[in-house]
């Protein structure tokens, strides 16, 4: 798991063997201190897409395409 920029929030990129897996983003709700959404990117051609994109393996920027 890595901490990436993605859509230009925070987030994170789950890899197994080097491949992308899952994206993972945590939208928090700061007057009541708790999560207000959740998303969980596992389309597989969403990943493919971003996994082109960073040239087949994890991005040396830290930077995750948009989606």
């Amino acid at each position: 798991m890595e901490i990436r920029s993605i859509n230009g929030q925070d987030g994170i990129a789950v890899f197994s063997q080097g491949e992308l897996k899952m994206i993972v983003q945590i939208s928090l709700n700061q007057q009541e201190d708790r999560i207000e959404r959740m998303y969980l990117i596992v389309n597989p051609d969403k990943l493919a897409h971003l996994q082109k994109i960073n040239g087949g393996n994890r991005s040396q920027t830290g930077e995750v395409a948009r989606l």
